[in-house]
């Protein structure tokens, strides 16, 4: 067993219940934010016993990733199906795993640790000889993306780092598969042995270049991180987050989201999908789905294929919404966005977030007279 001394200089004085109208999204760089981050609920004189797995659920991540500096492969360890949660781990007899092999499929789990979800990467946990990797969008292999650079020699946490593909940063969640590509055996030559302040040097003397010419041919609005959200802004959410009710929960990110624009999607079913993510929830039961309305309908109107008034008095915060506004980026002209509430519930005027590849999020009001809503799908935790 080993102990971890806990700091927690700053305090937290956001309330939950007011958070969301706070400045809950920073611009400032993450590795000076979370330099400055403290884990909740500890004081400068708590230690933290790590006894197993599970214990790392309400690290912070700078803990975490000065945990992983010095025991390399326990965020591996931690945050994938590699091992059993309750497995005990002798830190002071720590042996870094060998790399996992080429084809290997690992699962994500973050264990409830809202931190490490919104802000720890592939890069942060991966062995330096993975330098390619494919990640199953929930483990559906229909919704795959694969990088074609690993910029940083590990992620460290630092805004930059990370497996990209020409969209961007790849980012992984709980529930995503993570398959492993080949290794580099030469990278892994030249770069082996125990991470030090040396190795991360000579690595940026050889590599910097190139990495930073990958990153300028990004496209602008490709993303080079998670959604850039300060560690102390995070963790003030977390109790309220674990307490929740998940359909609350989905809206209070989703509102989020929105009017800080954190994220860009490549259209308003993956924007709806992301917040969802961050939620750590997923849609559960369809309370109204036009695909099963008589066979549904044909082009981008609806006609009578809508939800009538016993399914919309269901209808909740959180739950994930399409109306029919007759779009053409939809066959049937539909478009997903979140249920926030109702403006005028007798006039059917509702309050939605939602965002599309023109829009990074936005927070407005729809006539569901005028635009039938045609899919209502309530939330579940992951």
């Amino acid at each position: 067993m080993i102990k971890i001394e806990k700091n927690n200089e700053k305090e937290i004085k956001t309330s939950p219940d007011s958070v969301e109208s706070e400045d809950l999204f920073s611009n400032t760089d993450l590795n000076k934010l979370s330099e400055e981050t403290t884990a909740p609920a500890s004081s400068p004189e708590e230690e933290r016993k790590i006894e197993t797995i599970r214990d790392l659920q309400s690290m912070s991540v700078p803990d975490l990733i000065k945990l992983e500096d010095e025991f390399e492969g326990v965020l591996l360890y931690a945050f994938t199906d590699i091992s059993n949660k309750n497995e005990k781990i002798d830190l002071s007899n720590w042996k870094t795993p060998k790399a996992p092999e080429a084809g290997t499929k690992l699962t994500v789990n973050f264990l409830g640790n809202y931190a490490a979800e919104w802000d720890v990467g592939a890069a942060d946990i991966l062995h330096p000889s993975i330098r390619n990797i494919s990640v199953y969008t929930n483990g559906d292999p229909n919704r795959s993306r694969t990088s074609n650079q690993r910029v940083g020699l590990k992620g460290r946490n630092k805004k930059g780092n990370g497996f990209f593909d020409t969209g961007g940063y790849i980012p992984i969640f709980s529930n995503d598969v993570i398959i492993i590509g080949e290794p580099d055996e030469e990278f892994a030559k030249e770069f082996g042995g125990p991470l030090t302040d040396e190795l991360y040097s000579k690595y940026d003397k050889k590599y910097a270049k190139k990495d930073q010419s990958f990153m300028s041919a990004l496209p602008p609005e490709a993303p080079i991180s998670k959604p850039n959200i300060s560690q102390d802004q995070v963790l003030s959410l977390t109790e309220k987050m674990r307490t929740s009710p998940v359909g609350n929960r989905v809206a209070r990110i989703a509102k989020i989201f929105a009017e800080k624009k954190l994220y860009k999607p490549k259209h308003c079913w993956n924007w709806a999908e992301t917040v969802f993510k961050y939620a750590r929830a997923k849609r559960g039961h369809s309370v109204y789905n036009y695909k099963k309305d008589r066979g549904g309908y044909v082009g981008r109107y609806c006609g009578d294929r809508h939800a009538k008034p016993h399914h919309i008095a269901q209808m909740a915060p959180g739950d994930w919404i399409y109306y029919n506004n007759h779009n053409t980026s939809s066959a049937h002209g539909n478009h997903s966005a979140i249920f926030l509430g109702w403006e005028n519930k007798s006039r059917l005027i509702g309050k939605v977030a939602s965002g599309s590849s023109s829009n990074r999020g936005k927070i407005h009001k729809v006539n569901f007279r005028k635009y039938p809503i045609t899919h209502i799908a309530k939330t579940r935790e992951i």
